[in-house]
């Protein structure tokens, strides 16, 4: 990407699956992500590096919080309903 080569963008890859779809591009010098509501997003949408932001602050806010309260408050925060195995693996970052 030539702007990327400029130094007009910053591209970071997310990491769960390969390709263009898992890229974040932003302006230099903004944050990597903006924690915001769900919205339409799926779950699997949310961008990693938001939802360890999001279980991070609800970690200072209660240090000996279980992994299953954990699982429980963050599903809460992004509207989930049920807890499956897949939705904890995504929420706590596993």
């Amino acid at each position: 990407m030539r702007r990327q080569r400029l130094g007009r963008l910053v591209q970071q890859h997310e990491g769960r699956r390969g390709g263009q779809s898992n890229q974040i591009v932003r302006l230099p010098g903004r944050p990597p992500f903006v924690s915001r509501t769900r919205g339409p997003r799926a779950l699997d949408e949310i961008p990693p590096r938001e939802v360890a932001a999001v279980r991070e602050i609800l970690r200072k806010q209660e240090p000996t919080m279980s992994a299953d309260e954990l699982a429980r408050r963050l599903a809460a925060v992004y509207g989930v309903g049920r807890l499956t195995t897949k939705i904890r693996s995504l929420l706590l970052g596993e």
